[in-house]
């Protein structure tokens, strides 16, 4: 929740998925300009999803924090580490996001 205010609080739009099946609905809404994807949602690895992305070219930040981070330097546009900042999201958006639009 301190994440998604931290980005609200930018003015950007904030869109969150609990599953794989839920990412692909939104972004099958939208194109959105920067993803932040959990490594492991439900417990389910997102190689696939991010694998997606990548393909799509919808930039996106890989979040985990329990795999090797640098296993996604070559895929991902970033890495943040668990625990992180919510700072190091605003960060995150600022280098790497395609479009940055308001609610």
């Amino acid at each position: 929740m301190l994440y998604r205010v931290s980005l609200e609080l930018e003015q950007l739009e904030v869109r969150d998925a609990g599953t794989h099946e839920e990412a692909r609905e939104l972004l099958a809404a939208g194109r959105p300009g920067l993803v932040f994807l959990d490594m492991h949602i439900c417990g389910v690895p997102s190689d696939e999803l991010l694998d997606e992305l990548v393909a799509d070219g919808i930039p996106t930040v890989v979040v985990s924090g329990t795999t090797d981070p640098q296993a996604y330097v070559d895929r991902a546009a970033a890495v943040l580490e668990k625990p992180f900042a919510p700072n190091d999201l605003i960060v995150a958006v600022r280098a790497h996001a395609a479009t940055v639009s308001a609610p």
